[in-house]
């Protein structure tokens, strides 16, 4: 019970303070009502250690946070201080931890190495460096889409609050390395034996046994993700069991004294918990068997509930914001429930753990696969006899170079690719993001079942998860949401009860044309795609893609992999485009539409009234679309010029529009003055980069709207814009600034 005080108590410093005070409530009531002599104050004294604690932390991450609002500025010569292990090379683009003596603190630190002097000066970190760079120092953004992975919450929860985008590498030397920086160095030293190692066996050598996940895990590892079973990777810490075991079994067969052996466990298993990478499940299996050690040391009685607590209660005490993360409640749920199910059956014990494990996932996931429970029955029994131990065969083989390792590696991708198959069985369910609060009654019963095994538990949860995918998938609401993908556009027109769900443009980084060769890099995965299947949408009706540009259509091939397509509308000319046809060759499950003016979208109020003759996708060829949404007429224009604006009024000289998406990003390419006061739009939404190097919008641009009275709304200052109407009502409301009660009507 005093962990779960605790527990409660920390979210008042992670900013939960609703489900904090429920929370606690519900703790001292039970504790009250347990009527055992002097356990309410025990309770309460205990309390006062984590709210000084607690108190402490809080006000040392603000002034951290503060510093950095202070220190904040543009084009700044700063240094930083970086261990190897730290450091994430994509190609040319670099990610790191970094220490800043003028912040005083730790940062994210990242960049593009524009030259091969400062790709040798990044791959030449072997050691501690301090590097001398010129970069733009801010605190942490939010995401600016909702439901898209935010790094400012992510790094904030490891206190972490600023960044340093670096724009020039200018010189590194090397920096004195404390014990703990000598862990890391270790770390390193493991990473790069590992690197030598054939690709399979790389990535399970480099995730199990020193957690790291580079770009070929997540990609390659897919199905394991699919299946649910990466917790075995990051969450569950159940090879460090297994370490210890054989630890145990090695050290008895050479007869040293298991005393020493368990005082060498004790100071050698906090070291590991760093070179393992200090995943929130490792940290909590090495409390655990850290706690279990002691106790046996000084004769100590702990229960397993005991050791969990405790554990829970020293993780809080490190970081109050725990908590919130998605690895600390999955990890420290299923331990809880493994202690409650104690001796059962393999069928019952995986059936009980997907029952507390559903909910969690697919609050953070959003999605799930009916053959989840199928795959933890057979594979985790494999993974953990088979999987793990011949990992550590394989890595010893190359260090101690004697055949084999390609053995191994052969076995695993036999293994990765097996899961892969049974991941692409049907089965996969997009369930969305619930509701808190039922995510919290569906893990209350689950718990309840694990406790009292009766059926109205089960029942109860499965009214529950059904209830609630219903609420998500059949929305009463429609919505148009202009998604904040950068430089680029992507629109979401969704009508109530998801009846029809079109997306215009895909957003993209400037790679849609990449060389032969080149690895594609695709946003919408982590941005809008996040958020499409957080409201229920794996299957798009239409998508239609305004023109050739990638900052239009280079996410597209991301759409065609993950979800179902009906159809991809592009404007009459665009399919001769050879290396458009080219990049959506490989997909075959989807229809290809070219449209003109007159064209109509199917399923849908969208009309096309641009182009009129046929080309090849350029900026003068863009598709527009005409619709009336909620009694409002919107237009949406790709990046279509001023001479072809005026077609478009010759054309159809009484259109009036209420919302219109600015052209080109607000260039003054587009949105002729003639255009503007022909249409008489009352809102403008402009889709942009922040800070990017074509300067849009462009002033002359928005001295047109403010001429022609159009209020504007833009991503870069808002991040994601939505309007979302029911019934006759409608609203604006954005990312960042909530509600804009000024153009709600």
């Amino acid at each position: 019970m005093t962990a779960l005080l605790w527990g409660c108590l920390s979210l008042f410093f992670a900013g939960q303070i609703v489900f904090a005070s429920i929370g606690t409530s519900l703790v001292l009531f039970r504790i009250y009502c347990l009527k055992i002599k002097g356990l309410l104050g025990k309770n309460l004294l205990l309390a006062l250690i984590p709210l000084v604690l607690f108190s402490i932390h809080y006000q040392h991450e603000t002034q951290k946070r503060i510093t950095i609002e202070h220190l904040s500025k543009p084009g700044q010569t700063l240094r930083l201080e970086i261990l190897p292990d730290e450091i994430h090379l994509n190609e040319n683009r670099f990610r790191a931890l970094g220490y800043s003596p003028e912040a005083k603190q730790t940062v994210l630190c990242f960049g593009v190495l524009k030259n091969q002097r400062e790709k040798e000066l990044i791959k030449g970190i072997k050691q501690k460096n301090q590097l001398k760079v010129v970069g733009d120092l801010s605190v942490l953004e939010a995401a600016p889409n909702v439901n898209q992975f935010d790094s400012q919450t992510f790094y904030g929860q490891q206190g972490i609050y600023g960044q340093v985008k670096i724009t020039k590498l200018e010189s590194s030397c090397s920096s004195k390395a404390s014990l703990i920086d000598q862990l890391h160095l270790f770390r390193f030293w493991g990473l790069e034996t590992a690197n030598q190692l054939p690709k399979y066996l790389k990535m399970y050598v480099q995730s199990l046994v020193f957690g790291y996940k580079n770009i070929d895990f997540k990609t390659e590892m897919d199905g394991i993700q699919q299946l649910g079973l990466i917790h075995l990777f990051s969450i569950s810490g159940m090879h460090v069991y297994f370490l210890i075991d054989l630890i145990l079994m090695l050290t008895s067969l050479m007869h040293l004294k298991r005393e020493r052996v368990q005082w060498g466990l004790i100071v050698g298993l906090p070291a590991y918990s760093i070179i393992a990478g200090s995943a929130v499940g490792l940290i909590r299996a090495i409390l655990m068997i850290e706690e279990r050690l002691v106790a046996n040391k000084f004769k100590l009685y702990f229960t397993r509930l005991d050791v969990w607590s405790l554990a829970l209660m020293i993780n809080l005490l490190i970081n109050p914001m725990l908590l919130l993360e998605f690895g600390c409640q999955l990890s420290y749920a299923l331990s809880l429930a493994l202690i409650y199910l104690g001796n059962v059956n393999e069928i019952k014990r995986t059936l009980c753990l997907e029952l507390v494990s559903f909910p969690i996932v697919i609050y953070y996931m959003y999605e799930w696969h009916a053959l989840s429970l199928l795959a933890n029955l057979l594979i985790i029994p494999f993974f953990t006899v088979l999987i793990f131990p011949l990992v550590l065969v394989g890595y010893l083989l190359s260090l101690l170079k004697i055949p084999g390792v390609n053995l191994v590696d052969a076995f695993l991708m036999i293994f990765d690719h097996f899961t892969t198959l049974i991941s692409c069985l049907p089965g996969k369910i997009t369930f969305g993001k619930p509701w808190i609060i039922f995510v919290i009654l569906m893990i209350i019963c689950g718990l309840l079942y694990i406790e009292r095994a009766k059926l109205k538990y089960i029942v109860v949860l499965i009214c529950l998860s059904l209830g609630m995918y219903g609420v998500i998938h059949y929305s009463i609401s429609g919505e148009v949401t202009f998604f904040d993908v950068g430089q680029g556009d992507s629109i979401l027109v969704r009508t109530p009860f998801n009846r029809s769900i079109t997306l215009i443009d895909t957003g993209g980084k400037p790679n849609f044309f990449a060389k032969q060769g080149q690895k594609d890099v695709y946003l919408a995965p982590n941005t809008s795609i996040r958020y499409l299947k957080s409201i229920g949408i794996n299957h798009i009706d239409n998508i239609c893609l305004s023109h050739q540009d990638s900052d239009h259509i280079g996410d597209l091939p991301a759409y065609l992999k993950d979800m179902k397509v009906d159809r991809v509308y592009i404007p009459l000319g665009m399919e001769k485009n050879q290396h458009f046809m080219k990049k959506i060759r490989p997909f075959k499950n989807f229809k290809l539409v070219s449209v003109k003016a007159g064209d109509t979208i199917a399923g849908t109020s969208l009309k096309v009234i641009h182009p009129f003759v046929a080309g090849l996708g350029k900026n003068e060829d863009s598709m527009v679309l005409y619709s009336q949404i909620n009694h409002l007429n919107w237009m949406f224009t790709g990046d279509l010029d001023r001479a072809d604006e005026i077609k478009i009024l010759d054309k159809y000289p009484d259109l009036k529009i209420d919302v219109l998406k600015l052209g080109h990003h607000g260039s003054k390419t587009a949105s002729d003055p003639k255009f503007i006061h022909a249409i008489e739009p009352k809102v403008g939404i402009i889709s942009a980069g922040r800070n990017n190097h074509y300067g849009h919008p462009n002033q002359e641009t928005l001295q047109t709207m403010a001429k022609e009275h159009v209020s504007l709304i833009s991503t870069q200052k808002v991040g994601m814009i939505s309007y979302r109407y029911r019934l006759q009502n409608g609203y604006f409301t954005t990312k960042w600034k909530g509600d804009l009660n000024e153009f709600n009507r």
